[in-house]
């Protein structure tokens, strides 16, 4: 039977390589070695490298969910909410960037089908998120009728853009308060005057 808790050490060393190093320069020797077990241990709970990226990123995006489904449910205007999922978002694709999109600089990232349909359900989900908050700033009268779904897909464009411009220029201040602030501002209030 397998240890859990083995299990687990496994992935908690192999975020921190991923995080260091990238999906294709880490090696699951360096992974084994940071939880204090032999590289064939690794290989009873994880088939490949892959298989263990895969665990790592399906277990952030469990803790991801909670927190925002803990945000949704917050006693707070949708305006505020929005805010706040805003904030949280971007913290979350900026600390976890190098699990997407490692090696932006040296390596294209090459997607199989496991792994893109599990993005593409984060990004579903995601969505989904950010357009309940908007119905919700509908209902209080807060934000102008519009089709939800794609408001909110035009959001997450645009916090994909500033996560993709800080990766390809390696922005230390990835990401800040002010940054945020701006995003909101301009969705919400967008360019009229």
């Amino acid at each position: 039977m397998l240890n859990p808790e083995k299990r687990q050490a496994i992935l908690e060393s192999a975020t921190e390589i991923f995080l260091e190093k990238g999906l294709y320069r880490a090696k699951v020797e360096e992974i084994a070695e940071k939880a204090g077990i032999a590289k064939g241990t690794v290989y009873l709970y994880f088939k490949s490298k892959r298989q263990i990226f895969l665990a790592v990123f399906q277990q952030h995006l469990e803790g991801y969910f909670a927190e925002i489904e803990h945000l949704l449910s917050l006693k707070e205007t949708a305006a505020h909410k929005l805010l706040i999922l805003i904030r949280f978002h971007l913290s979350q694709i900026g600390s976890f960037a190098k699990l997407v999109y490692p090696d932006v600089h040296s390596e294209p990232f090459q997607w199989d089908d496991e792994m893109f349909k599990e993005v593409l359900g984060v990004q579903r989900r995601v969505q989904g998120a950010f357009a309940r908050i908007l119905e919700q700033g509908m209902h209080e009268g807060v934000f102008r009728p519009v089709d939800a779904l794609h408001a909110a897909l035009c959001l997450q464009g645009i916090l994909r853009i500033h996560l993709e411009s800080a990766l390809l220029q390696t922005d230390p201040n990835w990401p800040d308060e002010e940054l945020s602030q701006k995003i909101y501002d301009l969705f919400v209030q967008g360019l009229e005057k």
